[in-house]
């Protein structure tokens, strides 16, 4: 039998996020070193009738959770601070989300398709007084809509 190494299980490498507006205009950021949530959560409601509770196995409207993108700030990501200056101007600042896998072949693995995101927390990079390190910015997104691809 032939063991292999935890490492050589691993099929994906990482990930890159591509960001498109409302305008038409794209942005792809490989910079990201983290992106957690994004999950569909569809739950089976209770319908009631009187004082009785009767399972009736409907689901529920689907909901998408936050995500959450951390990771070294760039150049590349004027997106965000241009979609939250639209949002305060009163603009329709609404935008779509993938994330897509990137294989240990370098190859396009699975793709989440995230719809009508908006950007509900920014937080801004902590400055030091020694001035060494990356800037670490991370951003929290509310998608409406999940596609899987």
């Amino acid at each position: 039998m032939v063991t292999k190494k935890p490492d050589e299980m691993m099929v994906v490498k990482g990930f890159r996020i591509e960001v498109s507006g409302p305008a038409g205009g794209k942005n792809e950021d490989k910079a990201w070193e983290t992106a957690t949530g994004g999950a569909l959560c569809i739950e089976i409601g209770d319908s009631s009738t009187g004082s009785d509770r009767i399972s009736t196995g409907e689901p529920t409207p689907k909901s998408v959770t936050e995500i959450v993108l951390r990771g070294p700030m760039t150049k590349s990501r004027k997106w965000i601070g241009q979609n939250i200056n639209d949002t305060v101007k009163g603009k329709f600042a609404r935008f779509d989300l993938s994330i897509i896998e990137i294989m240990k072949d370098g190859s396009d693995g699975k793709r989440y398709n995230y719809f009508d995101c908006f950007i509900t927390r920014y937080v801004y990079p902590v400055l030091s007084a020694d001035g060494k390190g990356n800037l670490y910015e991370e951003v929290h997104i509310k998608p409406i809509r999940l596609d899987l691809a």
